[in-house]
């Protein structure tokens, strides 16, 4: 979750969200080039170094201490939070890239696009990780809000997969794809606090 939240910290996203046009697209990735490579490393670091040994434990917690459905629900989310994190580096990637090269207008431009996309396309597999470990959470004895949260980000996510639209809040650039991250970091947080309570009894 710091991870994260440091990652947006660093960035302003609504220029690099909002511009159609080359050169002040340009002139903005120039001038925060140093704080866009920060924010991409964090964020790297968040959700495929640290969201993967995360994803781990909570599969191994699972199916230690679950029957056979719940270490099935728990393989389905560990496997989809793996396709998350794989596209989560991509999307990141691809926005590092940006960054990078901010010499060409024309590169620029496309690797945006690229990389905004890609963030849009996480919600699919971020889904399926959700949705198969908030039951499986719920199996082995927290809380049922957890499974509402779960459905609540899960359903959010898919939206922003679809939000395909050229501009406004359904768009890669608008409100739905941008807020999805928010909603995962609350759900992992919960998780993370839920079974560090309970850690005596899970």
């Amino acid at each position: 979750m710091a991870l994260t939240l440091a990652s947006l910290a660093a960035i302003a996203l609504g220029p690099i969200a909002s511009a159609r046009e080359a050169e002040p697209l340009l002139a903005f990735y120039a001038a925060q080039r140093e704080r866009l490579l920060a924010a991409a490393f964090l964020s790297a670091l968040a959700w495929t170094g640290a969201f993967l040994v995360y994803l781990a434990a909570l599969h191994q917690m699972l199916r230690a201490r679950g029957d056979e459905t719940t270490a099935l629900l728990a393989r389905v989310g560990f496997t989809g939070g793996l396709g998350s994190a794989t596209a989560i580096g991509l999307a990141v990637f691809l926005g590092a890239l940006a960054a990078w090269r901010t010499q060409d207008a024309g590169t620029l431009l496309l690797l945006r696009d690229a990389s905004f996309l890609a963030n849009s396309f996480t919600g699919i597999a971020t889904a399926v990780c959700v949705l198969a470990f908030s039951p499986a959470l719920r199996r082995v004895g927290l809380p049922r809000w957890l499974v509402a949260l779960g459905v609540a980000v899960g359903a959010h996510h898919l939206a922003s997969a679809a939000a395909l639209g050229w501009q406004g809040a359904w768009s890669p650039y608008g409100a739905v794809s941008l807020g999805a991250p928010l909603g995962m970091t609350l759900w992992v947080g919960c998780v993370a606090w839920l079974a560090w309570l309970r850690r005596h009894r899970l």
